[in-house]
């Protein structure tokens, strides 16, 4: 496209700041410059919302020298920033490329702090925030895109408080631990704080963002970090105190564009040509990154090297194409990178490749969307090995592409895109043997479980694709209010300023030339107001604020990593007074903070065992005292259910707990349920056979306990439960084995085999079915269950660690929770810390 220039008066209402421009330059042999597109799912699904409102875009055209004057380009008005050599070598290449990037990667290289890079970026990021507030409208929504802008935001702030501002990191933030060896720390978070919204690839990032909040003095609550009122510099007045919203915001991609590629006849017939072209092998391996050491290439080029010399696979009959995209040649770490792949490839080929027909078809060159789509379709298996990755939008354009729902995509665990892939076979890159066996499951899928998957995940990557992440968060972003405390210099301040939602920024042109529209529009759109900050900030001295060490729960984290000597003076960790060793875990801890930072919590706990402890008589089971507080407490805050499940009866579960009068109650496994705040139900209607059953059932239970001194039986709804506490344990054992062998192997009766009780019941009810249905109900975003034996193990396997649900298991035995406390007074120890971190 050839360049038009543009008024030099242009404001945009909502404008993007990225470190490049969404176009390419293109130089004719007769020295014309023009413009071509460039591909990306950010482009296609702002293009749209940015031409409707007149939409700018500020970046670097990518080549050193001066920028060209502002321009159009497909109903986007386009703002060249200039970069010199030098900035290109010390911003680009060094402080963000040389520093941040392998910083926020978890250190897979070792990043270089260099005091003229970061002097450097400094420099930029405000040539960046200049050009952004000049090209600004009163009012507008900017949008800061990435870790190379990182001070955009505050910057803009200071000169132009009248702005709302969001930030979205494409890239990992990484745990404090990692995050405190920046030397400018502090600056980083003050510069991402001049946001009004900030969002990330997963929760995790955006939980490391607030533990780095934290452990640098702000206080911080279910996502929103608070900023108090501050001197202002050179002033007798205050900045006023203000909010900064952090979540995850998992971007996505043009899911139908990309599906429509793969349905075309010559991007079909192409696949099909490659399958030829390689010697039609029976398995096409498939890898598709850029060139760059987070991306597990060696990895993968490893397992698939000793599955070709175990004969697990054999080449010409499987072959893995690898496609590389050069990247960042000018950094040391990436030139050794990719030597080493280039040697480690020519010794496959040379050890298992045949003439005509190598083992490794390695292409280090970029590929079009036409080739790429064709290569997916002719791939039998994915493989994402990524060491760490914010998303990895090859595993979703992977899934687009399928529309004959085959393939089989094989996904690191430390790629965001895992989160919401769960149907791939997920591998730690770092476990060698692991990838292999995945990549043989993987190659081996029948075509019945290939469409399982695939369909799963496809539905997934068109729910949410791009044009969904894109106005999901412009519109979380669009409702934080801006109420400037003074008029940025040169401007007509506004003392009304309203927060306004995506459909009135998207007018806002519109209102420009009809004031009775606008008039109209913000009478219905208007909100409540919230401050914000101004000023300016001093970004070139260094952070010498003293930080603990704090072991981030991640995928590659266990449990059990505590370091005490790091942790004593964390205020989010409990002390134990008597020892001073911490009574909760490190792994604990962090997953609560990730917990209690979701917008609806469910928190549901069993009973005996739990908050009661275990007692000779259950009739004279109570919870602690101090359990019990702390459960009112949680039961009074806003977004918070709490509920007990317990295979008491449900009167019985009333009379022993006393619980908050807002807490559900769910009795006798599931079979019992009871809502304050909604539905009641006293147990499932049973059938004639069924009751026939219960009473054949309960007859036989009470002819062992007959026998057995010490047991007893108690009746349920839908159940009978043989109690064998108080028996002696040659007794007890006695009459469990009976109840096994005789009731409990009855067709039509289902088994709960708990702590000291065998439990029949002829409904198929469970604490699993219990849990699902508490939270449908509630409608929680993230659910907590703590229980204490077998029965609650059914819980357990209904939650979702991934989507942040956390399961406490207490006391001893195996489970499938990922977290164990000891004993009751344990659980009123997290109980209390929930109540701190949901609390006010």
């Amino acid at each position: 496209m050839s360049q038009q220039q543009t008024e030099p008066d242009h404001r945009s209402d909502l404008v993007v700041v990225a470190n490049r421009l969404p176009v390419d330059r293109k130089v004719a042999p007769d020295g014309t410059t023009t413009w071509k597109p460039s591909p990306g799912g950010l482009v296609s699904a702002l293009e749209p919302v940015m031409q409707r409102n007149s939409g700018a875009w500020v970046g670097w055209t990518g080549a050193p020298g001066d920028a060209p004057e502002p321009f159009e380009a497909r109903g986007i008005h386009l703002i060249p920033v200039e970069l010199s050599k030098k900035d290109v070598e010390d911003f680009y290449e060094g402080m963000s490329n040389g520093a941040l990037w392998p910083l926020y990667h978890d250190v897979i290289a070792q990043p270089q702090f260099h005091r003229h890079w970061w002097e450097s970026y400094v420099r930029v990021n405000r040539r960046f925030a200049e050009k952004t507030a000049e090209n600004s409208a009163e009012n507008a929504l900017v949008w800061v895109q990435d870790y190379q802008l990182q001070l955009v935001p505050q910057m803009l702030r200071a000169l132009r408080p009248d702005l709302r501002i969001a930030f979205f990191n494409h890239i990992p933030f990484p745990p404090y631990e990692i995050f405190a060896q920046l030397p400018w720390r502090r600056q980083v978070l003050d510069g991402l704080l001049g946001a009004d919204q900030l969002g990330f690839q997963r929760p995790a990032d955006a939980n490391n963002f607030l533990r780095a909040c934290r452990r640098n003095g702000l206080a911080t609550r279910r996502g929103m970090v608070h900023l108090p009122a501050e001197p202002r510099f050179g002033s007798a007045d205050h900045h006023p105190s203000r909010e900064v919203r952090a979540a995850a915001f998992p971007i996505s991609i043009d899911s139908e564009s990309i599906d429509a590629l793969g349905r075309r006849p010559d991007i079909q017939e192409r696949a099909r040509e490659i399958r030829r072209e390689l010697g039609d092998p029976k398995v096409v391996l498939l890898g598709v990154d850029r060139l760059d050491y987070t991306k597990g290439i060696l990895h993968r080029l490893k397992a698939v090297e000793e599955l070709f010399a175990e004969e697990v696979l054999s080449p010409p009959d499987a072959v893995l194409v690898q496609v590389a995209t050069p990247s960042r040649d000018r950094v040391e770490e990436y030139e050794k990178m990719k030597r080493d792949v280039e040697v480690t490839v020519g010794r496959i080929n040379g050890d298992y490749g045949q003439l005509g027909h190598p083992a490794v078809h390695y292409l280090h060159q970029s590929q079009d969307r036409e080739e790429l789509a064709a290569l997916y379709l002719a791939a039998d298996v994915m493989l994402i090995t990524a060491l760490r990755d914010g998303m990895n939008l090859v595993a979703k354009e992977y899934v687009a592409t399928r529309h004959d729902e085959q393939g089989a995509l094989v996904l690191s665990e430390f790629a965001g895109a895992a989160i919401e892939l769960p149907q791939a076979f997920l591998v730690n890159p770092h476990d060698i043997d692991g990838v292999k066996a995945a990549i043989v499951r993987a190659a081996g899928l029948s075509p019945r479980e290939a469409t399982r998957r695939m369909r799963a995940m496809r539905r997934r990557v068109f729910e949410f694709d791009v044009a969904r992440w894109a106005s999901t968060f412009l519109k979380v972003a669009a409702s934080a209010a801006a109420e400037p405390p003074q008029s940025s210099p040169g401007r007509v301040s506004n003392p009304a300023t309203e927060s306004i939602e995506l459909s009135a920024i998207l007018a806002a042109a519109e209102a420009r030339n009809d004031p009775a529209a606008a008039e109209a529009r913000a009478e219905s759109d208007s909100t409540a107001q919230v401050p914000v900050d101004e000023g300016q900030k001093y970004w070139e001295a260094g952070d010498s604020t003293p930080y603990d060490a704090y072991d981030e729960k991640d995928l590659d984290d266990t449990e059990g990593l505590e370091e005490p000597g790091h942790v004593l003076d964390d205020p989010l960790v409990v002390i134990d007074p008597e020892n001073r060793r911490p009574a909760l875990s490190l792994g604990l801890v962090t997953a609560l903070e990730g917990f209690a930072m979701h917008p609806s919590l469910l928190i549901a706990l069993d009973f005996d065992g739990v908050i009661s402890p275990i007692v000779a008589d259950p009739a004279a089971a109570r919870p602690l005292p101090s359990a019990l507080r702390s459960l009112n407490a949680l039961a009074a805050l806003p977004g918070v259910r709490v509920a007990l499940v317990s295979g008491r009866q449900l009167d019985d579960l009333v009379r022993v707990a006393t619980p908050p009068a807002r807490a559900l109650l769910v009795g006798s496994h599931g079979a019992e349920f009871s809502d304050p705040l909604g539905e009641s139900s006293a147990g499932s209607p049973l059938t004639d056979a069924q009751a026939e059953l219960l009473a054949k059932a309960t007859a036989e239970l009470e002819a062992i306990s007959s026998r057995h001194e010490g047991t007893h039986v108690e009746t349920k709804p839908t159940g009978v439960v043989l109690h064998t506490r108080r028996a002696m344990r040659p007794v007890a054992a006695k009459a469990t084995q009976e109840a096994l062998d005789g009731p409990a192997s009855w067709p039509g009766v289902h088994l709960t085999h708990g702590k000291e009780v065998v439990e029949l019941s002829v409904v198929s009810v469970t604490k699993g079915t219990a849990l699902r249905r508490l939270r449908s109900i509630t409608g929680a975003d993230a659910v907590l269950y703590a229980g204490d034996d077998v029965t609650d193990e059914r819980a357990f396997a209904v939650l979702r660690t991934e989507a942040g649900d956390v399961s406490v298991r207490v006391g001893s035995g195996e489970t499938r929770a990922d977290h164990r406390l000891g004993s009751p007074d344990e659980v009123a120890t997290m109980l209390g810390l929930l109540v701190d971190l949901c609390g006010e």
